[in-house]
C-alpha cells in the first residue's frame, strides 16, 4: 500500500472520528436539553406536577373556603357582596295551604320561608335565591314547589332574569320535609359570588 493510499485512509479515519465526536456532542446537547426539560437542576430532580383544576360543586356550602360562614338570626338583614342584602324570616312550620288539593302528602309537612332580596348596588344581579333547609341530623332539603303567594320570583318585573339596581324581590319559598323533621337552620348559598350564609333561631 502506497503512501498516498495511507494518507487517504488517514484522512478518512480522522473525518469519521470527527463526525462521531460531532454526533456525540450533538446528542449530548439534545440529552442535556431533555434533562433540563425534565426539571433536573444542580443534580436535584424537581418533580413537575400539573395544576389540578378545582372540581365544581353543586352547592357552595361544600366549598372549603366560603366567603361567609357566620350564622345570623332569622329576620336579620345581612349585607352581601356588590351592595346586595338578604333577609330570611322565621320559618312557618307545618303550613297548610288554603287549597286542599295542595296539602302535603301523608307523612310530610310544608315549611314556608319568607325571603327578601335587595339589590342596592350599581349593577344588575341574577334574580334568584338558593336556600337549603337543614335539620337536627344535618340532613338537607331543597326548596319545593310554591304553595303560597307571593312566591319568590321576578316574573312581575320587566327583566325576569336579573334584579336591577334599587330593586327588591320578596316572597315565600316552600320546603317539603318529613313530618318529624326538626328545622335547625337555613343556608343561603351563591356560587357566583362564593357566599354562604346560615340563618337559625339563635
Amino acid at each position: 500500500m502506497g503512501g498516498k493510499q495511507l494518507l487517504i485512509i488517514g484522512i478518512l479515519v480522522i473525518s469519521m472520528v470527527g463526525l462521531g465526536i460531532g454526533f456525540l456532542s450533538s446528542s449530548q446537547k439534545t440529552t442535556d436539553t431533555s434533562i433540563l426539560g425534565t426539571g433536573i437542576v444542580s443534580n436535584r430532580t424537581v418533580e413537575a406536577r400539573p395544576t389540578e383544576a378545582p372540581t365544581p360543586t353543586a352547592f357552595i356550602y361544600l366549598s372549603p373556603t366560603p366567603v361567609m360562614t357566620k350564622t345570623y338570626k332569622y329576620g336579620e338583614r345581612v349585607s352581601l357582596k356588590d351592595g346586595r342584602y338578604i333577609t330570611v324570616y322565621t320559618p312557618i312550620i307545618g303550613y297548610k295551604p288554603e287549597e286542599t288539593y295542595m296539602e302535603a302528602p301523608q307523612g310530610k309537612k310544608y315549611v314556608l320561608v319568607e325571603v327578601s332580596y335587595e339589590n342596592m348596588g350599581n349593577k344588575k344581579t341574577a334574580c334568584y335565591v338558593t336556600l337549603r333547609l337543614g335539620d337536627d341530623k344535618d340532613y338537607f332539603f331543597d326548596n319545593y314547589m310554591n304553595v303560597k303567594q307571593p312566591t319568590f320570583s321576578c316574573q312581575n318585573m320587566e327583566d325576569q332574569s336579573y334584579l336591577q339596581p334599587g330593586k327588591t324581590v320578596r316572597g315565600f319559598i316552600t320546603f317539603q320535609v318529613n313530618e318529624d323533621t326538626i328545622v335547625q337552620k337555613l343556608i343561603y348559598q351563591d356560587g357566583e359570588h362564593n357566599e354562604k350564609v346560615t340563618f337559625s333561631e339563635t
